[in-house]
């Protein structure tokens, strides 16, 4: 999608579709993330200070984001349907890369 985020794949810890990961290429403030992600139904979840997590309001995926490193993880609802499941994490990857892309713009017109 952008040059500021990897490739989606599946997580080394996948099983049944459901986890699923790619990595930051950049740093991104994440005042302006969390702006972009609540703009698509993504709200903050309290987690411990090493990550930065949002759930979607209706579909319960979950996104998390880990600063220090870039790591993003994916994490499909569980009662996403088996075969939409990747359709679902491409869907969710394709938000994520819209709401990092809208932060970096924003940063830059700052």
């Amino acid at each position: 999608m952008s040059g500021l985020v990897s490739d989606l794949r599946r997580d080394s810890t996948c099983r049944r579709n459901l986890l699923w990961r790619c990595d930051l290429r950049y740093p991104v403030a994440i005042e302006a993330l969390e702006s972009a992600m609540a703009k698509q139904q993504y709200h903050p979840v309290k987690s411990p200070s090493v990550l930065v997590q949002w759930r979607h309001q209706t579909d319960d995926h979950v996104v998390l984001y880990v600063p220090a490193t870039g790591r993003v993880q994916l994490r499909l609802g569980g009662f996403t349907p088996h075969e939409v499941r990747v359709a679902a994490a491409t869907e969710v990857f394709e938000v994520f890369s819209a709401a990092v892309v809208a932060a970096r713009s924003q940063k830059e017109t700052i």
